[in-house]
């Protein structure tokens, strides 16, 4: 572990606007640095919803890394494993067919580190 390593703590509560996708993105990663995900966490308080997707937008692409097929409304979903974001990427969870007005959160536990090449 480097001395430079902190936290990496984020919540996220947005609402859907009823589109077919709704994105909730993280700020890109500073220069220098990564970050690593350890626990990422999300779920649709108001209404069940088509698919959960969770990934990395990298160069302008969605990564889908891991996917949840209709997920139960209230209920917490979570990654599977650790990972890890580089430089101008973003952490992105997409929710897939919510509802207008449908109430969404995200929550992103980990570490921000510096790169050493």
């Amino acid at each position: 572990m480097t001395k430079k390593r902190r936290p990496y703590i984020k919540r996220y509560v947005k609402t859907s606007d009823g589109s077919t996708n709704f994105d909730v993105d993280s700020k890109p990663v500073p220069p220098g640095k990564k970050v690593v995900i350890t626990h990422w966490s999300a779920k649709d308080e108001t209404s069940a919803f088509t698919a959960l997707q969770i990934g990395i937008v990298r160069q302008g692409y969605f990564h889908v890394l891991e996917e949840e097929k209709n997920p139960n409304a209230d209920t917490w979903y979570w990654s599977k494993s650790e990972i890890h974001v580089y430089e101008g990427e973003v952490i992105r969870t997409r929710f897939v067919g919510t509802t207008s007005g449908d109430k969404l959160h995200v929550h992103l536990d980990g570490y921000i580190d510096e790169v050493n090449f």
